[in-house]
């Protein structure tokens, strides 16, 4: 299995090394930038599973990256991170997108707990999407098998009623 590979988008340098070293310590890949346009260009590059963006940058800013890497890829969990936290910023990112909205100072824990629940949603959507997929195949009308003449008679009124509008 191929490890999750998450981006960081960070211009404070130290912290960005924080990150990347807590991140490493638990087996993630980590690639980092220091702008948003250097990480969508890491990203388009890159397979990435997550982005650690923070909001206030030098020219683009958290919520730019978060709408363009939606535009590149929907799957792509994004977190965004900032000290300049409201409630009011919190509730637009997560409308743009976001997965999950964390304030500086954060912990670890609390950094690495979110990151989880991010990839275990995704892959429980994927899981059931596949599911689905498996389904609407076991169950088409192909796969029924009869030839007698009554069953024949069966498959053409199946045919004839799929085609209804009604209940």
């Amino acid at each position: 299995m191929e490890k999750t590979t998450i981006l960081i988008i960070e211009d404070d340098a130290s912290q960005r090394r924080v990150l990347e070293y807590n991140l490493r310590k638990v087996n993630y890949a980590v690639l980092s930038a220091s702008d948003g346009e250097e990480g969508l260009s890491l990203l388009r590059k890159n397979p990435i599973d997550v982005v650690l963006t923070d909001v206030r940058m030098p020219g683009m800013d958290g919520f730019q990256v978060l709408e363009k890497v939606k535009e590149i890829d929907s799957e792509i969990i994004v977190i965004i991170v900032t000290a300049f936290g409201t409630i009011e910023k919190a509730v637009a990112a997560m409308k743009k997108g976001a997965f999950d909205y964390i304030t500086k100072p954060f912990n670890r824990e609390e950094l690495l707990l979110v990151i989880e629940r991010g990839l275990k949603i995704k892959r429980l959507e994927r899981e059931n999407s596949s599911l689905r997929e498996e389904l609407v195949d076991k169950f088409k009308l192909a796969n029924v098998v009869g030839t007698s003449s009554k069953m024949k008679d069966v498959f053409k009124i199946v045919h004839r009623v799929a085609k209804a509008e009604s209940t």
